[in-house]
């Protein structure tokens, strides 16, 4: 009589589990960092249109800042804190710069908009605001190929005094 065994099959689980969890991971870090770019994309540029319609309107109760350049810094900085973005206003927001970039523009004859100080920027001109930012993405393998990003956030208004 003859006693049939079933093979054995002793750590083949273990076998199989090395070999899919690096992928999985990799793949759940992947969306983790997908769902961060999303939100920081979201958070900038929602930052920008509130710094941008604080600064079209002639009173702002809700900055301390009382020029109009400084009170948009002012609030396109509180709304996005823990992104680190540099401080200073310059008229120009060059990619891979991080930073809040203000510009005052004024319609003239030819239907263009020419660039004017922001100090006297008034009725009628349009602001522009834009923000900077690298994005890091913390996936190692993802990181290593696509490296940091620039992500801004930018809006324009007219202002109306």
């Amino acid at each position: 009589m003859t006693i049939l065994r079933k093979p054995r099959s002793r750590g083949q689980a273990l076998v199989e589990f090395a070999l899919v969890i690096p992928m999985f991971l990799l793949l759940i870090f992947g969306i983790v960092d997908i769902g961060r770019y999303v939100y920081t994309n979201n958070a900038l540029n929602q930052a920008a249109r509130e710094a941008a319609r604080v600064g079209s309107v002639s009173s702002r109760p809700a900055c301390s800042a009382g020029a109009r350049d400084a009170c948009v810094n002012e609030i396109a900085r509180e709304r996005i804190t823990g992104f680190g973005l540099k401080p200073g206003i310059a008229t120009s927001g060059a990619p891979g710069t991080p930073g809040v970039f203000l510009t005052c523009q004024r319609p003239n004859n030819a239907n263009t908009l020419a660039a004017v100080a922001f100090s006297n920027c008034r009725g009628g001109d349009v602001l522009r605001v834009r923000l900077n930012h690298e994005f890091l993405l913390v996936t190692p393998l993802i990181a290593q190929f696509l490296g940091t990003q620039d992500l801004y956030g930018e809006a324009t208004v007219t202002v109306s005094s």
